[in-house]
């Protein structure tokens, strides 16, 4: 098994392929190489033309995005309440920018690839600025928590590493500015200026944080993710476009 290939396409095309290529009659008869990897233009065409394909759309939503990303988080990383509380706040991020990037050009004015390796690298990063911090503490207090550092980290690094528009940015500091604030520990925290926000539970146990993605509903409005409501209508249009002017394309060509 061959996992994220999408990152190294420049590998495939000169080794893999060839490798594969060169397998003959020796070859053991139940010998089988699965490859995952995100849909990228730059997969090689050698490669897929040896494949068989299966075309998996994950689904859409902040609910999704959540359940994805702490699926993949270890149950050794709930051990504190408060982290845990960071990581949720986290989680929220990460997927309004997976959800924005779905709005393009709404969400944001370029294409950027933010994965979860972005999302979990933060994980990192919020527990090695806590520790050097507060120390391995069980009993942390909120308000003495690096929130500037965290935020400035996540703002310049993380996540705006990647980013290269200006406005963008904008984006991306007024989203973690407004979230990762001391505030976020109170009880019924808005994570959205807009009404029908969801709130943060009381609770950040493992438990309850898993019970609280699950409460969420499976399709969430744009004003969740700072814009406004014509942005779904925008968006359906656009991608009933492509799909008129892909049809035409295949057309034309059978035509010629």
């Amino acid at each position: 098994m061959l996992k994220n290939c999408h990152l190294c396409t420049q590998w495939l095309e000169d080794t893999l392929v060839k490798t594969l290529q060169a397998l003959n009659a020796g070859t053991h008869r139940d010998f089988r190489m699965f490859i995952t990897s995100e849909i990228s233009p730059k997969l090689p065409t050698a490669l897929l033309q040896i494949c068989d394909i299966i075309v998996a759309e994950s689904p859409t939503g902040i609910k999704a995005s959540l359940s994805r990303f702490f699926s993949s988080v270890s149950s050794d990383r709930f051990g504190n309440s408060v982290q845990n509380r960071l990581y949720l706040i986290l989680g929220w991020i990460h997927a309004v920018i997976q959800e924005r990037l779905r709005f393009m050009p709404n969400g944001f004015n370029d294409i950027y690839e933010f994965t979860e390796a972005d999302a979990v690298h933060a994980l990192d990063v919020i527990d090695s600025l806590v520790d050097k911090s507060c120390g391995k503490k069980q009993n942390l207090d909120p308000e003495k928590l690096p929130w500037e550092a965290i935020r400035t980290t996540l703002r310049k690094g993380v996540f705006g590493g990647r980013i290269t528009n200006d406005a963008d940015q904008e984006i991306l500091d007024d989203l973690v500015n407004k979230t990762f604030v001391p505030q976020a520990f109170d009880v019924d925290f808005k994570l959205a200026d807009v009404e029908g926000a969801p709130a943060l539970p009381e609770g950040s146990s493992k438990d309850e944080v898993f019970a609280w993605i699950d409460s969420l509903p499976s399709h969430n409005p744009p004003t969740w993710i700072g814009l406004d409501e014509t942005a779904e209508i925008a968006r359906d249009k656009m991608v009933a476009e492509s799909v008129v002017k892909k049809y035409r394309s295949v057309t034309d060509s059978l035509e010629e």
